[in-house]
């Protein structure tokens, strides 16, 4: 037998989590009775992961063109699997199974990621509507070329991170913040207990205890997502407490459908109404002339809901700095004499090599830190640490004076320590085995470079194709390794660095450096990032017990689909209007663009030099106390500003990111004030999201007719 990727799990007996069959329903005994694989893969999941991830695709590619807000919305999709699939439990002879509510998330995830992944709102647009001729551009791509290049890159990610599920998931003690929520979401909309049991069990095990059945407490800011603008919104108290849990079940049923609603109306009337999209909030003056206002869509405020309100705050820190502060002084010093949303002559295209300064700063520090973590191998070192005795270890110095409560509490982290070293695996499965794998990889890899080949050939030699392909898994891995420790996949960060590593391979006297350097950090970025959410996906599944063979084979499912879809919405998008305009100014393709000038020292605004490096050394002191801090648990490490989030509230259009601010400041009031529970607040995001997608979907639509 080949060696497998599954689990080789251990029984129910065993699992101190597990719950008894003499407690379990008649439903949970049915599913119990088939294997894994067939308890998550199914044709009904597949479908409604389908129906959900088309909208989120369209969501990815809109606001991702329109203010760089790509996000693939696991959590809300899980949300909606269930409330798609709950209305037909009657007429269905097995019950809708958690397994599948994974694979549901799993399916509608992977198609709206698809939008990073293939670079859909960064690389390609920036080759087609950014490059000029001194570049060798721009690019023109058709439909099935852009098809064609989203279905070579879709793929990696996959095949890179399922290999390595049993050390990131069950060896290796990472949180996954958002996958573990996920799972603790799923497990309430089940009513299945034995999940969350798993969770603490496994949470106990790395000795980071979090209770997700309590109400949020007064504080509801973490410090998980601090260094991530797309992640979602403190998870460590998702769900109220069981007296909570009947009001909190008719709140989802009553108020999406009325935010729904107001959220589509709202949409309506500021498409239909010239000008009406933006609210002057600061006056006439400072909304023509500084663009200080409100975008009113309501997915805006809804992202920001989903979000950490932490995140929102930095980035309205960095729109002050950055349309506040410096896009005045570039205006008057006569750096940027044009109109201020002018990418060219404008303050926009000044500042955005600040923001480009304080995100390196930022993504530097923590790729190295990253990079070090796994050199150092720090599992092995508590390996080798557990074979000492723990006396030596917790009371080596005669100067240390404990009370035996503090000498108990020293004993018990040790021994947590000593055994996160080895979870247990949930799932009982063979999995997928070398051949499998290795087929899918060599397959993945061989279309991949024939269709980069086939694009590019006159633009990319073979080496540099063959050499963007193999720096994926490195990338990938370390993209894991900082998703789990996180929640952040530093994804943006490592595509960017890929760009200035291949300067040693392209030279800026080739004429084709700008294309051959947007495509190599586009697949560096893509890869990477498919595989942190793949990992974290399998997460969930592992928490759940679904079968990884069929998120396996659900993941290939949506990315394929979702890389056939997203093209096609990318390119209704652009069939409509030239990019970049007031509706779409690509923000991700300009901070793209302006990384390749900044490699090869092209096109540089005059001034703007000084304050980009004075960024990134602020920036990057700033993510390394931060790190230090919050690795050594001291909590207020966190309220250090992360540069990313500083550098996009700087580079994009403060419209946007007070949207956002407003919808973060409605989740801390809603959790922190008014006692609502996270998972509300997110239903109430989703509404919001789904309302205002719905309308621009139908708009596109009559463009078309």
């Amino acid at each position: 037998m080949s060696q497998s990727y599954g689990a080789t799990g251990t029984s129910a007996d065993q699992d101190p989590s597990a719950q008894s069959s003499r407690g379990e329903s008649p439903d949970t005994q049915l599913l119990n009775s088939t294997s894994p694989i067939e308890k998550t893969f199914s044709l009904r999941a597949i479908i409604a992961g389908i129906a959900i991830g088309t909208p989120v695709s369209f969501a990815s590619i809109y606001y991702g063109l329109q203010a760089g807000q790509t996000n693939s919305m696991p959590l809300p999709s899980a949300l909606l699997g269930y409330a798609i699939m709950k209305p037909f439990a009657a007429f269905m002879s097995t019950p809708f199974s958690p397994m599948e509510n994974v694979l549901t998330m799993t399916v509608a995830a992977s198609m709206g990621g698809i939008s990073m992944t293939a670079g859909l709102c960064g690389i390609i647009p920036a080759l087609e509507y950014l490059l000029t001729s001194d570049d060798n551009g721009p690019l023109t791509f058709t439909t099935l070329q852009v098809i064609l290049w989203s279905l070579s890159v879709c793929l990696f990610g996959i095949v890179i991170a399922t290999p390595f599920r049993e050390h990131f998931v069950s060896r290796s003690n990472l949180r996954f913040p958002t996958g573990t929520a996920m799972a603790a979401v799923i497990s309430m909309l089940h009513r299945r207990p034995e999940i969350m049991a798993k969770i603490k069990h496994q949470q106990q095990q790395t000795g980071n205890v979090q209770d997700f059945t309590q109400q949020v407490a007064p504080s509801p800011i973490s410090c998980d997502s601090a260094s991530d603008v797309t992640t979602e919104s403190n998870h460590d108290n998702l769900l109220p407490d069981n007296t909570r849990y009947q009001p909190l079940t008719r709140m989802m049923r009553s108020a999406p459908v009325v935010l729904f609603t107001l959220s589509s109306l709202l949409s309506l009337l500021t498409s239909l109404i010239p000008g009406a999209q933006r609210l002057p909030i600061f006056g006439s003056h400072l909304a023509q002339n500084w663009a200080w206002s409100i975008d009113l869509s309501p997915a805006y405020a809804g992202y920001g809901m989903i979000m950490d309100p932490l995140i929102t705050a930095h980035m309205l820190l960095g729109a002050v700095l950055g349309w506040g502060v410096l896009s005045p002084l570039a205006k008057y010093k006569g750096w940027a004499p044009g109109p201020v949303e002018d990418w060219d002559t404008g303050s926009q295209g000044w500042i955005i090599w600040v923001a480009l300064g304080v995100i390196l700063g930022d993504s530097l520090v923590g790729i190295c830190w990253i990079v070090f973590g796994l050199l150092l191998n720090r599992d092995r070192k508590r390996m080798k640490e557990s074979q000492t005795p723990i006396s030596e270890h917790v009371f080596a110095s005669d100067n240390v004076s404990l009370t035996s409560s503090e000498r108990a509490s020293l004993l018990l982290d040790s021994d947590r320590r000593i055994r996160s070293i080895n979870l247990p695996d949930t799932v009982k499965e063979e999995g997928l085995g070398w051949k499998t794998i290795v087929s899918w990889l060599l397959g993945g890899s061989l279309f991949c470079f024939l269709a980069t080949w086939y694009l590019f050939h006159g633009l990319l030699t073979s080496w540099q194709i063959i050499l963007s392909i193999l720096i994926i898994a490195p990338l990938g891995l370390a993209s894991i390794r900082s998703m789990g420790e996180t929640d952040n996949s530093l994804a943006s960060s490592l595509g960017k660095v890929s760009q200035f590593a291949f300067t040693l391979f392209i030279h800026r006297s080739n004429p084709n450096a700008a294309v051959a350097s947007l495509l190599v950090g586009g697949i560096a970025e893509g890869g990477s990032y498919q595989a942190s959410d793949v990992m974290e996906h399998l997460k969930t599944g592992n928490l759940v017990g679904a079968s990884p063979t069929g998120l396996f084979y659900g993941q290939i499912i949506g990315s394929v689909l979702g890389a056939i879809g997203s093209s096609c919405i990318y390119k209704l998008f652009t069939s409509t209007s030239t990019l970049p305009n007031k509706t779409f100014p690509i923000p991700n393709a300009q901070l793209w663009l302006a990384t390749v000038h900044l490699i090869y020292g092209k096109g540089l605004p005059i001034g703007s030099l000084k304050f980009a490096l004075a960024g990134f050394i602020i920036s990057a002191a700033c993510a390394m106390a931060r790190m230090v801090l919050i690795s050594n648990k001291k909590s207020w490490g966190c309220y250090i500003p992360s540069g990313i989030a500083i550098g996009i509230g700087i580079y994009i259009l403060p419209a946007f990111t007070i949207s956002q601010a407003v919808g973060g400041f409605a989740h801390y009031l809603a959790t922190s004030h008014f006692k609502t529970g996270e998972l509300a607040v997110i239903t109430a995001a989703i509404a919001l999201v789904l309302g205002n997608t719905m309308i621009n979907m139908l708009f596109m639509a009559t463009l078309l007719l």
